[in-house]
């Protein structure tokens, strides 16, 4: 995996808090690397990508209303890192009104 860090360096430092897979350099977790039908290099589309590890049950709990299945996870959370433990997008206006009205305060 260390091989990924050779363009980029910056990513395992980027955010105040970074993503596990990212913390351990296992990138190909969620990239399929110089290759993919998805946005990002990812191996699969979100939330594919993100219930390898996380539970949709969890996932839930965390949010207001239903998700809706049109949106995806990366819509507003970074897979990279974040400011915090839910690696939300760093601009409150990018993200879609269901989570600026998340139950879990901020």
């Amino acid at each position: 995996e260390d091989v990924c860090l050779n363009c980029h360096s910056n990513v395992p430092t980027q955010h105040a808090v970074m993503h596990g897979p990212v913390v351990n350099n296992a990138c190909r977790m969620c990239h399929s690397p110089h290759s993919s039908a998805v946005p990002h290099l990812l191996k699969q589309p979100a939330p594919a990508v993100c219930t390898q590890c996380h539970e949709p049950e969890s996932m839930q709990l965390m949010h207001k209303q239903p998700l809706d299945p049109k949106q995806s996870c990366i819509d507003c959370h970074s897979g990279h890192g974040g400011t915090d433990h839910k690696l939300l997008l760093a601009t409150p206006a990018t993200r879609p009104a269901l989570l600026r009205e998340s139950a879990v305060p901020r």
